[in-house]
Formats: C-alpha cells, sequence, structure tokens
C-alpha cells in the first residue's frame, strides 16, 4: 500500500502476505502460468517455480521489481494510447496477469481508448475491490483531486483520516 497510496495500511487484508499476488511476476517457463510471489520492495533473490522448478534468476526478480516502480502511477486522458499499449506489452512479458500494475495499464488503454477485450473487471475487483476498508475514502479523495473540485483544507486532510473508519462488511450477507 506505502507504494501505492503513500501509507502504511495494517487492515487485514494489506497484512496478509496473499495479497502480495498483486506484485506477482510470470515463470520464466512460457508455458507456465503460474505467479511467482514478490514485492516491489523485496529482496531479490532466485525463485523456484512451484509448478514447474524453473528457476527465476535473482536479475530477473531485481528487473521486474523496476519495471514495476518505473511504470506511471496515474494517466490522465491525455495520455497516449500507443505509449500506454507499449509499455503494457512491455509489462506483460514480466509481469503475471493478476499484477496491480498490469491491471493499472489496462485501466488506463480502457480510460483513453474507451474499448479493452480482456478480464480488466476481474482484476479490478480483486486489486480495488470494496472489501478494503479505505476504498471508498481513497477513492473519493483521488476524485476530488483529480477532477479539481472545489474542497477546503479540512475536507481533504477529513479523507486522509484512515484512523476513525471501520472497515466494510462487503460479504455480510453471505
Amino acid at each position: 500500500m506505502k507504494f501505492v497510496q503513500y501509507f502504511d495500511c495494517q487492515c487485514e487484508r494489506c497484512i496478509d502476505p496473499s495479497d502480495d499476488i498483486l506484485t506477482s511476476i510470470r515463470c520464466i517457463n512460457e508455458q507456465c502460468d503460474e505467479t511467482l510471489i514478490i514485492t516491489e520492495d523485496s529482496k531479490p533473490v532466485n525463485i523456484q517455480c512451484p509448478k514447474c522448478k524453473q528457476i527465476t534468476s535473482e536479475d530477473r526478480v531485481k528487473m521486474c521489481q523496476e519495471l514495476m516502480l518505473k511504470l506511471p502511477v496515474r494517466f490522465g486522458i491525455e495520455s497516449n494510447a500507443e505509449d500506454i499499449q507499449q509499455k503494457h506489452d512491455e509489462a506483460v512479458k514480466y509481469l503475471h496477469s493478476k499484477n496491480v500494475y498490469v491491471t493499472r495499464l489496462k485501466a488506463a488503454l480502457l480510460y483513453v481508448t474507451g474499448s479493452l477485450s480482456d478480464n480488466l473487471l476481474f482484476v479490478q475487483k480483486i486489486c480495488f475491490g470494496l472489501n478494503h476498508p479505505y476504498y471508498l475514502q481513497t477513492l473519493a479523495l483521488w476524485t476530488f483531486l483529480d477532477k479539481d473540485i472545489p474542497k477546503t483544507d479540512e475536507e481533504l486532510i477529513a479523507l486522509m483520516n484512515f484512523n476513525s473508519n471501520k472497515p466494510l462488511k462487503y460479504f455480510e450477507n453471505r
């Protein structure tokens, strides 16, 4: 969360190591669809694929981390679709399709071009789902900032108060 929203969230979802699938990379074996779990700031190490047993080198892991960190966090309507497509094409060579950075690139393409023929909505539901306690609050803050909607400093600061909110119970009726 620190790399994406610039704060250390301690909610149940964010401290769960299985959430690191959102920064996973592809196995070196192109026929293998296994996710290799890393984070942007984890120590680069050789990773053996649990499925096909191929070894992804420490250098490749580091290169994937650098790739994630150099991708833009936000895109605007003025963003160039060809540039986004190039970044996407490069990212999918190394990052897994479940990776949040790939999802952002797909979302940017959808935003700029108005079309996309992939599973973006499924991946976005996992990456940015309502079950994260601060989803709506963060969405509101970014909307105000992105759209330049008139708000007082106090109103914007109130949206950044992440200590007073209760988590959403999204699956409560199941």
